[in-house]
């Protein structure tokens, strides 16, 4: 083979694999006749390549769907006429040859070919990418659809922090309309904004929202919590998740009336089929023991046998061997059993229909469901043998050869061969043919081989004139290279495919050798999507300049699987110039190139999309699984078919045991408010239904349900299947139950209360009144429908109107005080406006005429009363003076009958006597300090100043200890270090010596311990000081903790003790801004102790 022949059969060979290699399917149409078409295309619609080329003028719309043939025609039209106002680019359906629709993308470019305009196309099936568009579509619309009927809240968030990572507060991102309807809010001022412009004071609120949600978003450990919301005012139930870091999404139920069940997750799932890979050979898959489990399309084309012919059954029982013996089927099995892979041979094989063909025969050992089985690839080579022949010919006797064959001398033919004579109509004898006569005598003048091409009677011609000067004649061989001279115009022309090809594509395309990692060849998208020129790509090397280490673990996997399966999909992320990443789905295959040297090609997909779809899915299906609604999938039969964890949890039973069972079965439900049958009539009829309904848990417990229920349809409206949502109403028609014996309850006391009412429109118009005719100023016909001002005089519906535009403006009540001359009478009035909704305002009207009149009798008397008042607190210093002094006395007279009596028989009972009567003296002094305090408490205003309290703890500790020194008593302080500067005064020690003598009265302990526990921590950013006084005394029950610190209250233990101890601690705490509480020493049991706490706030 001369070199410029092996150049062209090598570029040939080239170019027509890469064409015939593609994923994609190209075709050249010319006057509306398809004049090319690939393997690929073929195998897309279902045809073979001879059936598509054989097809007349307007055959290509076999492939169009029927309502799509006028849009392709006219589109296919105007590119071949090269017009411009035509798409390149578009989708359309395509009906493959067993009739099953798919869905084709095209390219489509006006090319010149043959010296005419033609459309070339480029062909994509997206069949699978439109049914998982469609999926994704039908996957948001149900997300979506649960999402805007949800009856609980959706909010989705993004946390905000401050530079110590601490969150601050956070954004709304997305709210649902029950959201809006729970919270009052409304998402347009909400979205895009921060909760602390939303909701003013959620920074301080006790439910500590930010920082619970900032956890969430910041460690992805979900929250479960029920909480009360200052901002809004109301109980919720919450559920809080991160479904990516710094995000956190909340969904909630109102819980105000009534507290809900936890919400569970449901579950969805989502099920992928993996489709039989085709390819233009034959493929037949069968298991070790020869029963065929599947073949691909082409099996039919190069076998004869279609799929119901060959599927199931045993290739043994097929005739497909001309030679047996030959086929070697016993050493080759035993290959197979030995997990070894026989090698490709050749062999002659029949035909369904009893012809023979040559095939090359390739087996692959693949795992399906860890059972080893069997891959036949099958190439049809007859068409390969038989050139092999024609070349083994041409060695042959030149009478036998089919191409020309002469010996000619100067002037005369002496030899030519049967294809020559009836190439030139000459024999021997004849002057040599004319169109070789010039190339002739040159050889002989230059005596050297020559070459002369060109046509001869249409078809074209190679010569090679060999002069045997010695004998006087030249050789002179001829070959027809009529389909050279066409393929080298078809390699320009498929020079062209192959570069629209590669640069029509969506996808990258890139060739290298995986040896040097030189790249070989790429499309445009690859300059595209990478950034980088094509000097910089050749410079490169492949593919560890575009991508990380740790997917060139991944590539070194995929090359390793090529190499020895010869193809493999692998995930990758592209580095592009500019650093960012790109996700790519990979399919790699080989090639060869003309020096047998082995090439990867590296047809990239970017999954960006797909990834943002599946994101966007999982985004959906992780708010269905914090559903705490019941959701059923149904069929048509009402057989149930998914069954989630929430309704696991409402109705007792688990999906394993109602999967497949009816619904009526598990959960029959009826309908207290319409007929049965009416209900299922509109369903079947509009397609859906909701409404509320009965059904019963597993135990026989009665459930009061929310149920939504619709039929499923697919494209062409045909109803599939049903979704049920059930939400458990059955807490909330308890609690509105409860609330309407409330309304009842506090109707029948509105209409006891004696006031007039009014409800009044917003520009004073009287809508609505209660009221006796007795009581009303006008009759109700003079001042129904009327405004204010045309009933009232002037001054006082002046005044009114004011009230009711500032209720309405800040919805907060609003009260006047005016007269009415009644017959003669003067009566006074007091109206308070309260705010009502759609802008109106309830006015309730009270006669305060005797209020008034009780006024002016109470000022005259105030000064009666004063004078009492001065008079008390004389008597009151002069019974405090006097009776310290009493005291004073008794004490010192005791002392003294001690040191008189010294060692007498008697002067311990004396002693005993006396230490009583100290006792009672403290005791009456200390009730004299209590009352004095308290008198101050009431009457003025104590001066508070900045105190370090560590000393007042400490001498309030050593009185108690002397008080008590016949006690077992034991004081331990705890974190009492450094100073403890509060605002306070010297009634801090009142409270210390009050709440430890409480600890020491009410113990009947033999050994009294008392723990006074000191810490400091910070509330809103503020510093407080805690001190807890632990005591294992006789305890507070839980009905007594609030009302020992009242004022009145007397008695923790029968009727002992002086009563004003903890009511005077409580009213000094509440001077200081601080609190008192008690809670138990062992939490839930009250008889192991107190533990007394204060809550102080620190000094600034």
């Amino acid at each position: 083979m001369d070199p410029i022949e092996k150049k062209l059969k090598e570029s040939e060979e080239k170019y027509r694999t890469l064409t015939e290699q593609s994923f994609l399917g190209i075709a050249i149409l010319q006057d509306d006749i398809i004049q090319y078409v690939n393997k690929q295309l073929g195998y897309t619609v279902g045809y073979t390549v001879e059936e598509i080329m054989a097809w007349e003028k307007g055959g290509f719309l076999n492939f169009i769907y029927p309502e799509d043939r006028k849009f392709i025609a006219k589109q296919a039209r105007k590119k071949q006429l090269g017009e411009s106002d035509v798409i390149d680019q578009y989708q359309f359906r395509g009906i493959r040859k067993n009739g099953d629709m798919i869905w084709l993308e095209v390219f489509s470019k006006t090319i010149t070919y043959k010296g005419k305009p033609a459309d070339f196309v480029t062909i994509h099936d997206i069949t699978d990418k439109k049914i998982a568009e469609k999926k994704i579509n039908e996957s948001e619309e149900k997300y979506r659809s649960l999402f805007e009927n949800m009856n609980f809240g959706f909010a989705y968030h993004k946390i905000i922090v401050n530079e110590k990572n601490k969150p601050i507060d956070y954004e709304y991102i997305e709210v649902n309309p029950a959201f809006e309807k729970l919270t009052g809010l409304n998402a347009k001022d909400m979205i895009g904004r921060k909760v602390t412009e939303i909701l003013p004071g959620t920074e301080n609120d006790p439910a500590d929202w930010i920082g619970k949600f900032g956890s969430v978003a910041l460690t992805g450990v979900p929250l479960i919590v029920e909480d009360y919301s200052e901002a809004l005012d109301r109980w919720y139930k919450v559920a809080g998740y991160s479904p990516e870091k710094g995000y956190f999404v909340v969904t909630f139920t109102e819980i105000t009336e009534q507290k809900k069940a936890e919400i569970k997750i449901a579950e969805s799932e989502e099920k992928y089929r993996s489709l039989f890979n085709n390819s233009p050979f034959a493929i037949i898959l069968f298991t070790g023991e020869g029963t065929i489990l599947d073949c691909n399309d082409a099996t039919e084309f190069v076998t004869g046998y279609s799929k119901q012919d060959l599927i199931g059954n045993n290739f043994r029982d097929f005739n497909f061997y001309v030679d047996i013996k030959d086929a070697g089927i016993e050493k080759r099995e035993s290959k197979v059993k030995n997990g070894k892979k026989p090698g490709v041979r050749e062999i002659m094989l029949f035909k369904k229909d009893g012809s023979q063909f040559y095939a090359r025969s390739q087996i692959e050992l693949i795992k399906l469901k860890e059972e080893t089985c069997i891959q036949a690839i099958i190439h049809d080579i007859t068409e390969q043998k038989k050139v092999e022949k024609q070349i083994s010919d041409l060695a042959k006797f030149p009478s036998e050869n089919p191409n020309p064959v002469l010996r000619v001398n100067k002037e005369n033919i002496i030899y030519i061969n049967k294809a020559g004579r009836i190439l030139f109509d000459l024999t021997e004898g004849d002057k040599s043919p004319q169109v070789l006569g010039e190339i002739i005598i040159n050889a002989f003048d230059e005596n050297r081989t020559k070459i002369w091409e060109g046509e001869i009677e249409d078809e074209y011609y190679s010569f090679t004139i060999t002069p045997i000067i010695q004998e006087g004649y030249v050789n002179i061989y001829g070959r027809n290279i009529t389909e050279r001279k066409k393929s080298e115009i078809a390699l320009n022309l498929e020079k062209v495919f192959v570069d629209d090809i590669l640069n029509s594509s969506m996808d990258t395309i890139f060739v290298f050798d995986p040896a040097s990692g030189k790249a070989i060849r790429w499309n445009k998208v690859f300059n595209d999507v990478t950034g980088y020129s094509n000097e910089e790509i050749s410079s490169l090397k492949a593919p560890y300049s575009y991508y990380s280490e740790e997917d060139l673990k991944l590539a070194s996997e995929a090359t390793k699987n090529i190499m020895k399966d010869g193809k493999s999909i692998v995930e990758m992320s592209l580095i592009t110039k500019n650093g960012r990443k790109i996700s790519y789905e990979y399919t790699g295959t080989v090639l060869e190139d003309s020096e047998g040297n082995v090439l990867i090609v590296s047809v990239g997909r970017d999954l960006t999309e797909r990834k943002e779809a599946e994101k966007e899915i999982q985004y959906q299906a992780s708010l269905v699984e914090n559903v705490n609604d019941a959701i059923l999938s149904l069929d048509l039969d009402f057989k149930i078919q998914s069954w989630n964890k929430a309704a696991e949890k409402i109705y007792g039973w688990e999906e394993k045991e109602v999967i497949d069972k009816y619904l009526n079965e598990i959960v029959p439900i009826d309908f207290p408010n319409e007929d049965n049958e009416k209900v299922v009539k509109q369903f079947f009829e509009d397609g859906f239904w909701r409404g509320e309904g009965i059904q019963y848990h597993k135990d026989g417990t009665r459930l009061n349900i929310l149920s939504s229920s619709t039929f499923l349809t697919d494209d062409d409206g045909k109803r599939t299947g049903i979704v049920t949502i059930n939400h458990d109403n059955t807490e909330y028609k308890k609690a509105e139950e409860k609330l309407r014996e409330s309304e009842a309850k506090f109707r029948g006391i509105f209409e006891t209360i004696p006031d007039i009412f009014f409800l009044m429109s917003n520009d004073g118009t009287i809508l609505d009144y209660k009221g006796t005719i007795e009581e009303l100023y006008v009759p109700p016909e003079e001042f129904l429908g009327k405004k204010i001002f045309e009933v009232l005089p002037k001054s006082i519906s002046e005044l009114s109107l004011t009230m009711l535009n500032k209720t309405i403006k800040t919805h907060e009540p609003q009260t006047i005080e005016y007269n009415l001359d009644i017959q003669g009478e003067i009566h006074f009035y007091e109206a308070r406006h309260l705010y009502f909704p759609e802008d109106r305002v309830l006015v309730f009207i009270r006669d305060i005429t005797e209020r008034r009149k009780a006024e002016e009798k109470l000022l005259i008397s105030e000064k009666k009363y004063r004078e009492a008042f001065d008079r008390a607190n004389f008597y009151k210093d002069l019974f405090s003076h006097d009776i310290n002094n009493i005291l004073q006395v008794v004490n010192s007279s005791a002392e003294l009958i001690a040191y008189q009596l010294g060692d007498s028989e008697k002067s311990q009972d004396i002693a005993n006597i006396a230490e009583i009567i100290k006792k009672q003296v403290e005791r009456g002094s200390k009730l004299v300090n209590n009352v004095r305090t308290l008198s101050r408490l009431d009457e003025e205003e104590i001066p508070i100043k900045t105190i370090d309290i560590s000393g007042f703890l400490e001498n309030s500790i050593n009185f108690v200890g002397k008080a008590y020194e016949e006690r077992n008593v034991k004081i331990t302080i705890e974190g009492l270090k450094g100073t403890f500067n509060l605002n306070a005064n010297e009634l801090i020690q009142d409270v210390f010596e009050n709440i430890l003598i409480n600890s020491i009265k009410y113990n009947e302990n033999s050994k009294i311990e008392i723990t006074v526990r000191v810490s400091k921590l910070k509330i809103d950013k503020k510093n407080h000081f805690k001190f807890e006084f632990i005591d294992n005394g006789i305890g507070v029950p839980d009905n007594r903790k609030e009302a020992i610190f009242l004022s009145g209250n007397r008695e923790l233990k029968g009727s002992k003790g002086m009563g004003l101890g903890l009511s005077l601690v409580s009213k000094i705490m509440q001077v200081f801004n601080g609190k008192i509480w008690v809670e138990d020493t062992v939490k839930g049991d009250y008889t192991q102790g107190s533990n007394f706490v204060l809550l102080l706030p620190g000094a600034k």
